[in-house]
């Protein structure tokens, strides 16, 4: 078995949001999502599936553009995921947006 790698839910699981808090937490989630998309683009071949796996993991370390990016890869590659991906594709557009129109990148 390769461990637990479902960083998304832990991301999104309310229980765990006041250990997100915490600077070692966040940290190693940080350095978990770094290894993570080391490991899977280093695959010679993705799927729309990992594309999008990494966007998401992107999405925990606060890279929106390297984020945008892999959905745009995972869009142009279609498959069984199209809707997901498009529609979180128009969701990481719409916070680029509101992050350029408050003055925060």
């Amino acid at each position: 078995a390769r461990g637990y790698n479902r960083l998304d839910n832990i991301h999104r699981d309310p229980s765990y949001q006041q250990i997100w808090e915490a600077p070692a937490f966040e940290a190693f989630i940080h350095e978990w999502s770094r290894e993570e998309i080391e490991r899977l683009e280093s695959s010679p071949s993705l799927s729309q599936h990992e594309l999008r796996v990494i966007a998401q993991y992107y999405l925990v370390i606060d890279d929106l553009d390297s984020a945008e990016r892999s959905m745009e890869r995972a869009a142009e590659l279609g498959g069984a995921l199209d809707e997901k991906v498009a529609n979180e594709l128009d969701q990481i557009r719409r916070q680029r947006r509101i992050r350029e129109l408050s003055g925060d990148r």
